[in-house]
């Protein structure tokens, strides 16, 4: 009630506080007619013009028929009357009308009618409630409250009073109306996106469209299908687009222009965050303000009671404030690191599509994806603390300036100090997390190497060699991090300085302004407002600092991904249409037979590919291997390419598609639509058929046919899969002739007009390269019936004959071309190749009629209960997904030293103590002082200078420990454990699971390991220590708070529990939804040129976009989980400082004024404590998710060096090379069927003995049986007297000398892969190379010491390679997997005749297909179906009417 002595203007005043004596602590009129009317109408109409254009280009998504429309309206229409009424009531009284109220009414009349249409409008054309219209209605809802209580204070205003009641319940349903989804009125097709997309802004804000997830995750473990979907603004697809498009607008070789482009590209949504940063840091202000009011308010004994009543109110708006503004700037963080993360990795594989071998660097996508990029969204997360950290520290010594004087110049001196010695320390941070990112990539480079041929690796019983060459690398890469961890302990001291050495300076230089100029003293209030304000200050330099190094590494990665992305910027990326690009100049032009070419001269008429003069290298910077060709392909031929092992006939194919250096001539055209077949055929980790059919349609009668022609239907019907059984990484569950069928049926089935083929014949028998070459390439065959042109690299004299033309290279030259007929009649080069005319009725009849069974007996046969899905999905039990293991965290502390965990455990707490007790040393000084000014100011000063200056030094002893001791130990240690059990997993393992899981665990569960988790253990430990002590300092100085402490431990309990069970499991599912994205880009990686040369780069660059998106999901949703922790962290202390604040206003005698400011300051600091203690908690959890993985995989992952497995060789063994199979039966797992059926063989010492038979036979699985790579079910393998299986497998297999199907080449030097056990002289190894004739090669690259390049080795100069690593390294047993499938006829006899003569006194094993020297065997070991049908002399066996006279006929040798 308004007292009589009010002045009758006092109203009509600006204010903005009306005199006390009309009311007490209350506004005037006329300040809440502008601030609280006219001023956000006013910002509505601003606003409200941007919104109606971005809306009058949406098209309608709703039906306006809607209840929920019609509620919303009707409010509107109540409110607009209500305020009508309320504008006539005023104007017909004088006792609330001020000389704006007119204008205010108006406004806000206005105002309710443009959000009633702008709400009708939103509700028809967007998905959401209008955000702009929420604003408005927030914001006059909450600034109607004090306009209401103003009038219920006015006696005579009592009709305006409830009208303004009324305006005001209406207003809060309407906001409450326009919060409420409109999901059931959206059209049905736009339903199913993410919730998000549908919610409002204080839904968003809350975070409450996570409910469903959290629900989901605290009552069952959940997986991939039970998150909400990604919102369609942050699909990968789109995200790439727009930053292509802006990436355009700049020059790409211009310094910094992908970041750039990148934050051009992401504009509004980096805007989105800024609004609401300001915000928080406005509240933040606000509370040293209210400290210094509220303790000032303590100590006034006259203060009014309606002024506490206030503060307490300004306390929750400013904690409600700092909740809603901190959890919007999260929330719109989380979109823009989204964006950004998935624009760029749909970048890198936009570029790793268009990149050539010859294009790239050293820089891998892998590495770009796995570090690179998850590094810039971890530190873009905090991006807007940069901004704002320089404008707080500028606000907080302004206002601290207020306080103390000239003393803020104290702590200005002592930031700029920190930040002019942070800058160098950064520049450095940045060049060293280079150096280690580049060791990373090596590291990673030489592991998903050795994991791709982890089946190579055993057979050479290399484990130990590559497991000890790997771990080398890992021991280099921490001795690099190490340097960069150095720095960052520089900088986190730098960052922390601050906070403990400004208080110090502040009040030493206030001491001495006291004592000899202005002659006062610290007192309470001043004391804890300025502590408050350093406190504020020093925060946002922590952060700034901090930041400072981890956003320059950001730039640094950009610049990498930028170099990466200008690798192929000169080259078109093709989109797989059949159009092509032909330059009238060009040194190559293909063109397709379907398509109408435009009249240019004969030889273009006529040729599909037309070379003039051309030269070609493997590399930009290297000299020309493929020299002057001319060549011309017509349409519809058959071309054949031969010549000797590295005579260029592999960089002949690749140079035709295009993906080599054209160094003579223009630059080449290349046609994107081939079908190709590598010579190592490319094969997805998918089923038969998806890798048969690729990215085109399914057509049964097509599939069926190309089945058949490439004869894969017997294997199919003896699977128990068939066409859904799983071909394993590389086609791991398969044989080498399947694999070869399986590429070859993809190239039939794509229907292209030209298909080239590279040595794909080179794996499969004799009988099967019959029937299938006669099905395509014969008279009536399918390439021949579609007039299809086709190019054919091979070394048989068969397939040979079958070609229209034939080309002879020979050093990178052309040394003949002609028709078979007419280079056979010439007897010059191809002559000495074996080339004979055949009869192909009668080939073909003897092909399809042998008398060895088909019966494929296959890896994929005995895997066929495999998972056609990684082991990952279930390397975790179900329960400790959402509960966790705690042993875990002793498996991740004995990794890194208890002692050095006890060490760093007690420097951190040592430093918690002395930061935090400094506050209570204050109070007792500022409260001395009160009593007698400036007593013993040289013992307080000094004892408090020791306590800041302890805890700097405790704070170098723990960063120090934590960041480089710990890090250092559990890094080196969790992954030499992690290599160790993979190296040791049995090959089934390797078969079932695949290669992109266990790159992902050796890429992001170790950056995880390596970087993220150690940083937030150290970062939980330390708030956990803040947190406690400042609890302990809370409930001591405020008694009356300690009643509520446990309250609050077991809300906070209860609070991270429920918010741990969803969060884990959510961390899990994004690490292994990377998996899925690390394959494709593995296999996408390897087969670049495939997928150029189909032209399918459109359907994997989509695929692509589904598995970023499918991996962002949990990603982004576990931002928001957290975001959302914050936001609940921030009401909880919310409530605790509106309980300690009403608690002091009401009891406020029973208080000191030091005692109130120790609590509030420690309650401002407990809210960001508080906080972070808890994130860092959670997050720990969650990245204790990688620990958790690597435990649970070397806890259960198989060993195939079994407990019985205890002789060990001795060190000549075998001596003799004697090798008896005993009736052995052997499989490759212990639940499928066998593949060897009761062998019985014994090969004498010296004795060289030829493993034949059909593909699948059980040839290799017979060597992989005496090597120990599957299973022995029954019988025995004596080699010289000994049991093998009795043995360590790694024993056997280095005793052995195998040359592999698969030429196994690891990243090192020629030195290296010849003798990896590093026991040959120099001298050998050049005497072993001079024999299969590669030394001069080598010798012109660099000799011994270079490191080898495999992607400039043909597969024949591999296998050579191999084969002269066998002769350096010295062992009684030789085995021979197919040792000279990818050869031509006259390497091969090289070949043999170093078998016969360097080998002779070896027992040799070999696995054949080609038996043109099997003659020289002396005896030969028919098998079929896993059993032995024959084993005699070669002669004997040919002698008579024998299964493997059939084959060696079938064969072609002697025709």
């Amino acid at each position: 009630m308004a007292p009589s002595t009010c002045p009758s203007r006092s109203d009509r005043a600006f204010g903005p506080r009306v005199n006390p004596a009309c009311r007490t602590f209350d506004f005037t009129i006329l300040f809440e007619d502008v601030f609280f009317s006219c001023v956000p109408t006013a910002v509505f109409f601003l606003l409200l013009p941007f919104h109606v254009g971005v809306l009058v280009k949406s098209r309608a998504v709703c039906s306006v028929r809607s209840k929920l429309l019609f509620g919303k309206l009707a409010t509107l229409a109540g409110l607009l009357i209500t305020q009508l009424a309320f504008l006539i009531l005023r104007s017909q009284k004088t006792a609330a009308q001020t000389s704006a109220s007119l204008a205010a009414d108006t406004l806000a009349i206005f105002g309710i009618f443009s959000a009633a249409w702008l709400t009708y409008i939103v509700h028809q054309r967007s998905l959401r409630s209008s955000t702009l219209v929420i604003l408005y209605l927030s914001a006059i809802a909450i600034l109607d409250i004090p306009k209401t209580r103003t009038l219920w204070a006015i006696k005579s205003a009592v009709g305006e009073a409830a009208t303004m009641t009324v305006v005001l319940i209406l207003t809060a349903v309407a906001l409450l109306l326009e919060s409420v989804q409109k999901k059931s009125s959206i059209a049905e097709e736009k339903r199913f996106g993410a919730p998000e997309e549908y919610s409002g802004l204080w839904t968003r804000t809350a975070f409450t469209w996570l409910t469903a997830t959290f629900r989901a995750g605290y009552s069952r473990v959940i997986s991939q299908n039970d998150l909400p979907p990604l919102d369609t603004r942050l699909e990968s697809n789109l995200l790439r687009q727009k930053l292509v498009t802006a990436w355009a607008r700049y020059d790409h070789q211009a310094r910094h222009s992908l970041i750039k482009a990148c934050f051009h590209a992401n504009l509004f949504p980096f805007l989105t965050a800024i609004p609401p940063r300001l915000c928080k840091s406005v509240f933040y202000f606000a509370q040293p303000l209210l400290i210094n009011t509220t303790v000032s308010y303590v100590g006034d004994v006259t203060a009014d009671t309606h002024f506490g009543r206030g503060l307490i109110g300004a306390w929750v708006l400013v904690y409600l404030g700092v909740a809603c503004s901190t959890a919007l700037t999260s929330y719109q963080s989380a979109r823009f690191v989204a964006r950004v993360k998935g624009g760029l990795i749909g970048l890198v594989y936009q570029e790793t599509m268009k990149a050539r071998t010859a294009d790239l660097g050293e820089t891998t996508a892998i590495a770009l994806m796995g570090t690179d990029i998850e590094r810039i969204g971890f530190n873009f997360l905090q991006i807007h603390e940069l901004w704002a950290s320089v404008i707080e520290i500028g606000v907080a010594i302004w206002l601290l300036e207020q306080q103390v004087f000239l003393a803020c110049l104290a702590p200005v001196v002592v930031i700029l100090i920190s930040i002019s010695i942070n800058v160098p320390v950064s520049r450095s941070a940045k060049k060293a997390q280079v150096a280690w990112i580049e060791r990373v990539q090596a590291r990673l480079r030489i592991t998903t190497s050795v994991l791709d041929d982890m089946k190579g690796v055993k057979m050479l019983g290399l484990p130990t060699i590559v497991s000890n060459m790997i771990h080398k690398f890992r021991e280099v890469e921490i001795q690099t991090s190490k340097i960069y961890r150095k720095l960052l302990v520089w900088n986190v001291l730098l960052s922390e300085c601050p906070q403990n050495i400004s208080p110090l300076v502040t009040f030493g230089v206030t001491v001495i302004i006291s004592l000899y100029w202005k002659n006062g003293s610290i007192l309470t209030a001043q004391a804890f407002t300025a502590i408050a304000l350093i406190n504020l200050l020093t925060t946002p330099v922590i952060q700034l600092v901090q930041l400072m190094p981890q956003l320059l590494q950001c730039v640094g990665s950009f610049e990498r991904i930028q170099e990466y992305a200008n690798y192929a910027n000169d080259r078109p990326l093709h989109n797989g249409s059949t159009k092509f690009s032909n330059l009238a100049n060009s040194s190559i032009s293909l063109h397709p037979l379907s398509q109408a070419l435009p009249a240019r001269d004969d030889n273009h008429e006529k040729h599909i590919v037309f070379l003039r003069d051309s030269s070609f290298a493997w590399k930009k910077s290297k000299t020309p291997f493929l020299k002057e060709i001319n060549l011309k392909i017509q349409r519809g031929s058959v071309t054949v390419c031969v010549g000797r092992v590295g005579s260029g006939k592999t960089m002949l194919m690749k140079s035709i598609l295009g993906e080599t250096v054209c160094s003579r001539g223009p630059a080449l055209s290349r046609v994107s639509s081939v079908a190709y077949c590598a010579q190592q055929p490319w094969l997805e980790h998918g089923t038969i058929q998806s890798n048969i059919i690729g990215v085109t349609q399914y057509d049964s009668t097509w599939y069926k046919t190309v089945v058949g022609v490439c004869q894969l239907d017997v294997d199919l019907q003896v699977l128990e899969r068939g066409d859904k059984t799983v071909v394993g990484s590389k086609g791991s569950n398969l044989s080498g002739g399947q694999i070869q069928r399986i590429a070859l049926a993809r190239a039939v089935y794509s229907r292209k007009d030209t298909v080239l083929l590279d040595d794909i014949f080179s794996g499969m028998d004799a009988h099967t390269v019959d029937i299938v070459s006669q099905r395509l390439l014969g008279t009536d065959g399918l390439f021949r019936k579609h007039g299809l042109t086709v190019i054919l690299v091979t070394h048989s004299p068969k397939l040979m004959s079958l070609a229209d033309t034939i080309v002879a290279l020979e050093d990178g030259r052309i040394a003949q071309t002609g028709s078979p007929e007419a280079l056979l009649a010439n007897e010059g080069y191809m002559t000495k190749l074996g080339l004979v005319l055949r009869d192909e009725e009668a080939s073909e009849g003897h092909a399809e009629n042998t008398g060895i069974s088909r019966v494929e007996s296959t890896l994929a046969e005995s895997f066929i209960s495999a998972p056609a899905t990684p082991d990952d999905t279930n390397d975790i039990p179900d329960t400790r997904r959402k509960s966790g293991d705690w042993s875990v965290y002793s498996y991740y502390f004995s990794s890194s030293g208890r002692w050095v965990v006890a060490m760093f455990l007690i420097s951190m707490a040592i430093w918690i103590f002395c930061t935090e007790f400094a506050t209570v040393w204050l109070k007792w000084w500022s409260e001395a002082n009160e009593d007698h000014a400036n007593k013993d100011v040289g013992m307080y000063l000094g004892v408090y200078a020791l306590f800041s200056l302890f805890g700097v030094v405790a704070i170098a002893i723990s960063c120090w420990i934590g960041i480089v001791n710990i890090i250092s130990s559990s890094a080196s240690r969790l992954h030499s454990d992690l290599l160790i059990s993979t190296i040791r997993a049995p090959l089934r393992f390797f078969t079932t699971t695949d290669t992109g899981t266990l790159t992902n665990r050796f890429s992001q569960d170790m950056e995880l390991i390596d970087m993220q988790l150690p940083l937030i253990m150290i970062n939980y430990i330390s708030t956990a220590f803040f947190a406690v002590t400042k609890a302990i300092i809370l409930i001591v100085f405020s008694r009356y708070l300690a009643t509520m402490a446990p309250f609050v431990v077991v809300l906070l309990y209860l609070l991270q529990a429920f918010y741990l069970q969803t969060s884990r499991q959510v961390r899990l599912l994004e690490i292994e939804a990377k998996a899925p994205l690390y394959t494709h880009f593995i296999e996408s990686v390897d087969g670049a040129a495939a997928i150029r040369a189909y032209g399918w780069q459109s359907q994997y660059q989509e695929r692509n976009h589904k598995l970023i998106d499918q991996s962002q999901r949990p990603a982004y949703l576990q931002y928001c989980i957290q975001s959302w922790l914050g936001f609940m962290l921030d009401m909880i202390v919310t409530i605790i400082a509106a309980v300690l604040v009403t608690v002091v206003i009401i009891w406020k005698h029973k208080f000191s004024a030091g005692n109130i400011g120790v609590s509030l300051v420690s309650v401002m600091t407990f809210s960001s404590v508080l906080m972070r203690m808890i994130k860092a908690w959670t997050m720990m959890e969650s990245s204790i998710g990688a620990v958790a993985r690597v435990k649970r995989f070397v806890a259960e992952t198989e060993s195939e060096e079994k407990s019985n497995r205890e002789t060990r060789a001795a060190k000549d063994w075998p001596s003799q090379g004697n090798v008896e199979f005993k009736d052995l039966i052997a499989a490759h797992s212990s639940g499928a069927e066998p593949v060897i059926k009761g062998i019985t063989l014994s090969v004498r010492p010296s004795e060289h003995v030829a493993l034949c038979g059909r593909s699948g036979s059980g040839k290799t699985s017979t060597i992989l049986a005496l090597i120990q790579m599957i299973e022995t079910r029954g019988g025995q393998i004596i080699v010289d007297g000994v049991d093998v299986s009795t043995m360590l497998c790694t024993d056997v297999r280095t005793h052995f000398n195998v040359v592999p199907q698969e030429p196994f080449l690891m990243p090192g030097t020629i030195r290296f892969n010849i003798d990896p056990f590093g026991k040959a002289e120099d001298e050998d190894i050049i005497r072993a190379l001079e024999r299969v004739r590669l030394w001069v090669i080598i010798s012109e690259q660099g000799g011994l010491s270079k490191e080898i390049d495999t992607a400039m080795w043909s597969a024949g100069q591999k296998q050579l390679l191999c084969l002269a690593r066998a002769m350096v390294r010295k062992s009684k047993v030789l085995i021979l997997d197919e040792a000279t499938s990818s050869v031509d006829g006259e390497t091969e006899a090289i070949m043999q005749d170093i078998i016969d003569t360097t080998f002779k006194d070896c027992t040799v094993l070999a696995v054949m297909h080609r038996l043109t020297h099997i003659t020289r065997y002396d005896k030969v070991a028919l098998l079929d179906n896993g059993r032995l049908v024959e084993f005699d002399t070669p002669g004997t066996l040919l002698s008579q009417e024998s299964r493997f006279t059939s084959l060696y006929e079938t064969s072609g040798v002697n025709t």
